[in-house]
């Protein structure tokens, strides 16, 4: 709970713009603020295997549990739960179409 209260405070949480860029099979969003950035995903459906991301390779610290994870090949192991690092976001990326979170619902007269 503390770790989740202190990315609350962050400058990419409290600045920056978020972005939700992936729903299947995982949720994953930026919280675009340049170089003080955010990503994060979340394993919603409890999915295994892999997932395709949009971070260059290397080893990351999750600031949600204090632990690292691996991106090879624009790819990683699904987290049982999800993940957040501190990245540099050199462009606002492209959002994603989600029924859920674009649904508009209809005028009533």
């Amino acid at each position: 709970m503390t770790r989740l209260m202190g990315l609350k405070k962050s400058q990419a949480m409290r600045h920056g713009c978020l972005v939700w860029t992936a729903a299947e099979p995982v949720v994953q969003a930026v919280w675009c603020n340049g170089d003080d950035s955010l990503y994060g995903l979340f394993n919603v459906r409890g999915a295994d295997g892999e997932v395709e991301v949009s971070l260059p390779d290397g080893t990351y610290r999750n600031l949600l549990f204090d632990s690292t994870v691996q991106v090879a090949g624009g790819r990683m192991a699904l987290p049982e739960v999800g993940f957040v690092i501190q990245y540099g976001c050199p462009q606002r990326p492209r959002a994603v179409y989600s029924a859920l979170i674009d649904y508009v619902l209809p005028m009533t007269t």
